[in-house]
């Protein structure tokens, strides 16, 4: 029962005509957002347990609607907008984490966290060139260089000491 509402909810924004790649996309993002969640009941559960300030328990809650409207944009097919604001919205609160909590509360480690699940919300096949100056010329160039990654360019990923090279 568990798994069937996860599968309901990580799908949302997601019908027929939703393409392969811009599924896994809204999959992924659905996912890292009830994740999010998970922690932030967690947080107010042991904030409201330890009584902590009202202030942080304030932000505990901010924290959960303002993530939980990316389902909301993704169910209204609102992709971008749900990309950029849970990108905004989650390096605010964890910031606002850090700084309400200090130091010792370890929270800049998700913000590092948050760094690198941004490059995979947005990856460089879903930028798109429409609108780039050189018009047909810049979607054929975009065409050329699907499925090329920084990774993959010969010496690159020697250089920054990454072992797929």
């Amino acid at each position: 029962m568990l798994k069937r509402w996860w599968n309901q909810l990580i799908a949302i924004g997601i019908d027929g005509q939703t393409p392969a790649p811009e599924t896994r996309q809204i999959v992924f993002m659905n996912a890292v957002v009830l994740l999010v969640l998970v922690l932030v009941v967690q947080n107010l559960g042991l904030g409201l347990a330890y009584r902590a300030p009202p202030l942080l328990t304030l932000v505990f809650v901010a924290h959960g609607l303002f993530i939980g409207v990316v389902l909301l944009w993704n169910k209204l097919k609102l992709y971008l907008l749900a990309r950029v604001w849970w990108a905004v919205f989650a390096t605010i609160f964890l910031s606002a984490y850090q700084v309400l909590m200090g130091t010792d509360s370890r929270w800049d480690v998700f913000l590092v966290v948050c760094v690198f699940v941004q490059c995979l919300t947005f990856p460089a096949s879903v930028v798109p060139v429409e609108g780039s100056r050189g018009g047909h010329d810049a979607r054929q160039r975009a065409e050329g260089l699907r499925g090329v990654s920084v990774l993959s360019t010969p010496g690159f990923a020697g250089r920054i000491g990454c072992p797929m090279h």
